[in-house]
Parts: structure tokens; sequence; C-alpha cells
């Protein structure tokens, strides 16, 4: 099952008020005529060579094309999609990828271990990189080091929902869809510990009767 994801960790707490969803042409429009490209314009769309990403990103491309953004969707290799396809930022420049569509799972279901990958500049590299839209907002990592040493609880809380409004207004990032997974288990189950990161059961600790 599907459903409309929010810049902040799926199941943990506290996240930032959302606006309404839905499409917004005239505010499309409007963001073309901003940048100078009123008339829209032409990029490259990669996406994982994956039949369920590429039908999203020829979904996308069908809806981009009615404000004018004539978007090219490049399926590449999944086995090397991000570590090096768009893993290695001088490649998305090289390449022209104006658009990315990338799935991304925080290593814990923490906002830290969620927001930083994305956002935080000073972790960029050439192999790997997680920062796919290539945020280098000074701001943003200010934000980023004072909810770290806000430590935990509620008052960290607040400063990474400052942290996910900031990346939202740096518009670097559009969340699309959120993957949910529907766990089934037998009676015989035991110690059948959800691992929420990893989507399924913790096999180490698992057994039947």
């Amino acid at each position: 099952m599907q459903q409309v994801s929010e810049l902040w960790p799926g199941g943990v707490r506290g996240g930032p008020p959302e606006a309404a969803h839905g499409p917004d042409p005239a505010a499309a429009r409007a963001a073309l005529q901003a940048c100078g490209k009123p008339s829209g314009f032409s990029t490259v769309l990669a996406v994982a060579d994956l039949p369920a990403n590429v039908a999203l990103a020829e979904a996308l491309r069908e809806q981009l094309a009615h404000v004018g953004i004539t978007a090219t969707v490049k399926a590449l290799d999944a086995a090397t999609f991000y570590a090096s396809d768009i893993g290695d930022p001088k490649n998305v420049v090289a390449r022209g990828y104006g658009i990315v569509l990338t799935t991304w799972t925080a290593d814990f279901p923490t906002p830290d271990s969620f927001l930083a990958p994305l956002l935080d500049g000073r972790g960029i590299r050439s192999v790997g990189n997680t920062d796919y839209a290539g945020v280098t907002d000074k701001a943003v990592e200010a934000l980023i080091d004072s909810a770290r040493a806000a430590g935990t609880g509620d008052a960290a809380l607040a400063h990474w929902r400052e942290v996910a409004a900031a990346a939202r207004r740096t518009s670097s990032y559009v969340p699309l869809a959120e993957t949910r997974v529907q766990l089934l288990s037998g009676e015989r189950l035991r110690n059948g510990v959800a691992m929420q990161p990893y989507r399924g059961y913790d096999l180490a600790t698992a057994g039947v009767r």
C-alpha cells in the first residue's frame, strides 16, 4: 500500500504540520515565471530501472508536461543507480539529470538518521552520496548542529522540525509516495520483533514453535 509521504520519518511523532496535498498547476506556473522559464523547460528524469519506479517516473513525466516541463525518463541500472549513477554528484551534472527519483529509508527511525544524510552538505561524497539534491546550505547545517546538540526528547524534536521546515523551503526534495509493508505471521511465530527500518521481522531473534 502507498500513501502520500512527508519529509519526516514515518512512525516518529512530533513532525511539523504539513500543507494540504493536491496538484496546483497555478502555483507551478508561477514558480516557472519566477525562475525565468515561463514556457517551461526540458530535463532528464533519472530513475532506477525497476518496474514500480519506472511507472512512477512515467506518471510524473505526464504531470510535469501539463505545466510545460518536458522530462525524458532515463532508466538506469538498479545495481549501480545509488552507488555511482546518482551517488556521484559530478556524474549527475555531467549526465544532465535535472530530476532524480529515489527511494529513501533511514538506518534508524529518528529525525537525525532520516534528515541529516539528505541535507547535510558536509557529508557529500563521490561514491554513494545520499545528499541527492546537493544541498549545501549553511543555515540548514547550523540547524542540524543545533538539533544534535539538543540531545533527545521534545526539545530535540522541536529543533528537528525546524530542519524539516528548512528542507521544504529549499524545494530540493519533493516527497511523492511512502511504501507501507503489511507483515503477516502464523501462530507458531515466536519473538516476532518487527524492525521498522528494514520493513520486516528480525530474523536473528525470530523462531517457530
